[in-house]
């Protein structure tokens, strides 16, 4: 399936998901074993069901919440059961009280849950504001584009023996995932590239698929020639960026067109890296 969008409905869209996603990162950042980078607070793509969940609780019984995109629904599931709350017409404090009241009814926390998190997002809610969803049409499309970078993404991973999870990360709302290119002797990752799909930020005021470099205390040396896809940039990252625009726009099929700006990115950057070595 080919999706074309609407600049500034499709990016109203994506920022009421990435607000929804709040309320799912702080249920996880309560009740998932905490690490130290806040990898708790990730959540997983179920391509099946269309939706982010996060990771499992460490309370009886196992809890864990959801957001079903094409509908910006979110949900809490909980051995078998499952409970979904509309958000449109509701306030975070509501959303919040739902939240408090599911968690008790099950068994799962008595208190409340604190609403402080590790970061901030550029766009915060008033407490009584009421939510207003958009049209669910593009709502939809995020989450058909998150389907279809994630598939590139894990085949893309089937060719590398060393690499993370493929996760969206709740602070940035980036699907995301690394290739470890070196480590040190305590297994510290010193060089890796990253790439995934990003929301809108200081880099594209579109969507975007990267590929991204990090090498402690390098500078990769950026090739003379334009990447397959998308454009160089030095500040904010060291890499590749490209508006999804691009993808929506080609004639042939839009998954493999995804597949190939990452693998020929990747390729460019691993060889970018080598040249740069060897000077």
């Amino acid at each position: 399936m080919e999706i074309k969008t609407n600049t500034e409905n499709f990016n109203a869209a994506i920022t009421y998901l990435h607000q929804c996603s709040q309320f799912m990162a702080i249920f996880a950042n309560q009740l998932v074993n905490a690490k130290e980078d806040t990898s708790h607070t990730n959540f997983l793509w179920d391509e099946d069901r269309g939706r982010l969940y996060t990771q499992g609780s460490n309370t009886d019984p196992r809890a864990r919440m959801f957001l079903q995109i094409n509908e910006g629904l979110l949900g809490i599931s909980c051995d078998k059961k499952e409970v979904l709350q509309p958000t449109e017409g509701w306030t975070p404090t509501e959303i919040l009280q739902w939240m408090n009241d599911r968690l008790a009814y099950w068994k799962i926390r008595k208190t409340p849950l604190e609403t402080a998190l590790p970061y901030e997002i550029p766009y915060p809610k008033a407490q009584e504001e009421a939510f207003i969803s958009p049209d669910h049409r593009w709502l939809a499309q995020w989450g058909l584009l998150i389907d279809q970078f994630n598939d590139a993404m894990e085949s893309i991973l089937e060719g590398h023996t060393q690499h993370g999870k493929t996760r969206v990360w709740p602070h940035h709302f980036d699907l995301g995932n690394y290739i470890i290119l070196n480590q040190d002797e305590q297994g510290n990752i010193t060089e890796s590239i990253g790439f995934g799909l990003a929301i809108p930020d200081s880099l594209s005021p579109h969507p975007y698929g990267y590929i991204n470099y990090f090498g402690e205390g390098k500078e990769l040396e950026i090739p003379n020639r334009s990447p397959l896809y998308g454009q160089w940039v030095k500040e904010g990252m060291q890499g590749i960026i490209c508006p999804v625009d691009v993808f929506l726009n080609q004639e042939s099929h839009q998954p493999k067109e995804v597949f190939k700006f990452f693998q020929s990115g990747i390729e460019t950057i691993q060889a970018a890296v080598s040249k740069t070595e060897n000077v």
